[in-house]
This record gives structure tokens, sequence and C-alpha cells, in this order.
């Protein structure tokens, strides 16, 4: 985790980020459609297992929800 400052911090993505918000905030961006907790955790858990996406947030630190997200996303190639 790093507090950025009293309000926010970054963190990565946790299994429990469907409670604070993070399908509320990815709707900002695009449509989501109606999305279950377990399917969020098994989505979740395939993106962790697959090794190749690294999620982190940004969270209030007093509210818990999570008010930004960024993936940092890893391509196994054969060149370069």
């Amino acid at each position: 985790f790093k507090i950025l400052n009293d309000k926010f911090q970054v963190r990565p993505l946790q299994s429990n980020d469907y409670g604070h918000g993070h399908t509320k905030l990815l709707s900002e961006l695009t449509t989501v459609g109606e999305v279950s907790e377990e399917q969020w955790v098994q989505q979740f858990t395939a993106i962790k297992r697959s090794q190749c996406y690294y999620i982190v947030v940004i969270e209030d630190r007093r509210t818990h929800e999570l008010v930004a997200s960024g993936t940092l996303m890893l391509e196994r190639k054969f060149i370069h």
C-alpha cells in the first residue's frame, strides 16, 4: 500500500473489492452489466492466476470506496 495523503492510498486490487465499488467505478468508463459478487470473484481469481495483469486501485481511506483503477498488462512475446 502506498499512502498518497490523509485521504487516499494506492494498493493492488483485492478479492473483496466488489464490495468497495469496483464495478461501479468501471461503469463510469463502459457498460458493465449485471455482475454478481460470485462472478466478480471468479473473474478476479482468473485474472490473478493468469499473471498477465496487475491491477491497482486508489481507495478513499475513510470510506474504503474505490475512486480510480489502473491496469498494467504484461504481454508475453518472442521478440524484444
